[in-house]
Formats: structure tokens, sequence, C-alpha cells
């Protein structure tokens, strides 16, 4: 099984949460996860993969821009078989966040999200509340099982 853990990250904060999921993802026992940051990603990083991980910061409530145009473009050629995860970072104590909008840009092509997660930072800036790297750990490993067990 082939994954791709693709995040936007601008003070880094997604990106540690990403590597986390990676890790666990690997741990529990997918054979190829491959982590990729916006920055370095373009379609052909979606080709082959068997499962989609998505994540982002929340940019008031929202998707970053170039995030849901690269998403938008890998799902116009056809992966059938593809399953996806979702997760956002979002400060304390807001009700929605990035999740909405990939859950339905998602839905909207015909993709079901199998897991979804949301990890919270103290400030705009971060950093991550305290044990929030090793819930996104866990959240790979279940992830991977649920996946294995298919």
């Amino acid at each position: 099984m082939n994954a791709l853990v693709l995040y936007d990250s601008k003070h880094g904060n997604t990106e540690k949460i990403a590597q986390a999921i990676a890790a666990g993802l690997h741990e529990g026992g997918i054979e190829s996860v491959e982590c990729r940051s916006l920055a370095s990603s373009g379609e052909e990083d979606f080709q082959g993969k068997d499962l989609w991980v998505l994540g982002t910061p929340t940019h008031y409530g929202n998707v970053p821009f170039r995030f849901s145009t690269l998403l938008k473009n890998a799902l116009r050629e056809e992966h059938p078989e593809v399953k996806t995860a979702i997760f956002d970072t979002r400060m304390k104590n807001f009700p929605k966040g990035a999740m909405v909008k990939l859950r339905k840009i998602l839905e909207k092509k015909g993709k079901s999200v199998v897991a979804e997660e949301s990890f919270v930072v103290e400030g705009m800036r971060g950093p991550l509340v305290e044990g929030e790297a090793e819930k996104a750990r866990l959240f790979g490993k279940e992830i991977a099982s649920s996946m294995l067990k298919n």
C-alpha cells in the first residue's frame, strides 16, 4: 500500500502534525509513505497512491487557495480506488476548520473520507498544544489499521 501525506504549513505546526501522521502510518504497516509539503508538490504526486492524507492550517475557517487548487486539479484525473483522510490545525475554540472545506472538495468528486481529525495550536503561530503530535501519530496508526483490514 502506498500513501501520500500532503500538507501546507505556514509556521511549522501542520508540518509537525503531518510528519507524525506519516510516522504513524508507517508504524501501522503502510509500506510506502511519502510526506510532502505543498511547496514541493504537484499533481503527479497523487498518482499511484492508495491513500491520500491531506492537511492544512485553518485560514479564516478555510483551506489555503493554493492547496485547494492543487487538490481540485489532481481530482480531474481518475483515482477510482483511492481512499482519503483529512486533518487540520486550528486555534483553541475554533468550531470549524479547514477540514470542512477539504471534505466538501473530496465529496463533490465522489471521494469518501475514511478518517478526519483536528489538531490544536496555542495561538495563530503556535506552538502545538502539548500531546497533539502524539495524537497525530496515533491517528496515522488508526488510519493504517483501518486501511489494512479492508
